[in-house]
């Protein structure tokens, strides 16, 4: 991301921070504190999902940090691109791609893994009500959360005089009550996790739902992981672009239907572009190693991505459908 302007970085940063406070905040107003207690866990989840994003995002929207363009602009005429300045661009986003093409592939394990802390997490919690014997303890306070919408209490309580904060909400919870006693369970290996024998007495600890809930996140990870992933130019030709150290200067002949047909001294390729044609007699970089069948970027002031190898352009033999610049 070096060829990226400041304020692209920082608002990517900006937005990071933005949205791991809406995932962790945001579901404390309806009492889910799970996400916010293991923040943690989260961050990296979170950073791998937006961070691709924003590489997403950038191959189509930012501009780079020293436009060739620039001068054009004020000058009314197309400056042609350093051959230098077209490799290190090309080897940048090829380096962006990959770099988010890699973290939607790490999306899918880290959130498997955070689903599986999870349940994990939940079946500790009942086997902890299954095995340990049920104790008194009585209520010395009680707090709600001022961001918790649904007023769902943080309870806790002395018991045989060692105060402790329950672990989870209980049914009925709302109603209790400082002096009021309870039935607890405590965790023998650690003492200090406290759970009312009614943590659990809610449809959501179901199995079922536990089921259902792993399905549609694997859904949505996978759908937006292969999204990512397929997005963007052919792999091939990103790993040749940044694995190039070879540019050549090309004049446009012709735009196609077919391709843009490009002059390299007395030969001539076509260059099946995804978004581009360039116009007859622009003068443009090509990083890579011209040749049948190579994989080449063309450098117009930006990377030009192929949607295909490149293609020898016989003289003589018209191309099909010839047409001028669009």
């Amino acid at each position: 991301m070096d060829d990226l302007p400041g304020w692209w970085k920082l608002g990517a940063l900006a937005g990071y921070v933005a949205v791991f406070a809406l995932v962790t905040q945001v579901p404390r107003l309806w009492g889910v504190q799970w996400l916010w207690e293991h923040a943690l866990l989260v961050l990296p989840v979170v950073a791998v999902g937006w961070f691709a994003g924003v590489l997403w995002a950038a191959e189509r929207w930012a501009p780079p940090r020293k436009r060739v363009a620039a001068t054009a602009r004020e000058a009314h005429a197309y400056v042609a691109p350093e051959p230098h300045e077209a490799l290190v661009r090309a080897r940048s986003t090829a380096r962006r791609i990959s770099l988010r093409r890699a973290l939607a592939v790490l999306a899918v394990p880290l959130a498997g893994c955070a689903y599986v802390l999870f349940a994990t997490s939940a079946d500790d919690d009942q086997r902890l009500l299954d095995t340990q014997p049920p104790q008194t303890a009585v209520v010395v306070g009680v707090h709600v959360e001022p961001l918790d919408r649904t007023r769902t209490p943080d309870v806790t309580v002395d018991l045989g005089g060692r105060r402790a904060e329950l672990g989870l909400s209980f049914a009925g919870d709302g109603d209790v009550r400082v002096g009021d006693a309870i039935q607890v369970v405590v965790d023998p290996d650690d003492p200090s996790y406290v759970l009312s024998t009614r943590s659990h007495d809610d449809w959501v600890y179901e199995g079922w739902v536990a089921v259902l809930v792993g399905a549609v996140a694997a859904g949505v990870v996978l759908v937006v992981g292969v999204l990512v992933w397929r997005a963007g130019p052919p792999r091939r030709a990103v790993r040749a672009a940044r694995r190039a150290t070879t540019t050549s200067t090309a004049t446009v002949d012709r735009y196609s239907r077919a391709g843009t047909v490009l002059r390299a001294g007395d030969t001539r390729w076509v260059f099946r572009g995804a978004t581009w044609a360039g116009r007859p007699g622009l003068e443009v970089v090509v990083v890579g190693e011209l040749g049948e069948g190579r994989w080449v970027v063309v450098d117009s002031g930006r990377t030009r991505w192929p949607l295909a190898p490149l293609a020898a352009a016989a003289p003589g033999v018209p191309l099909e459908r010839d047409v001028g610049a669009p």
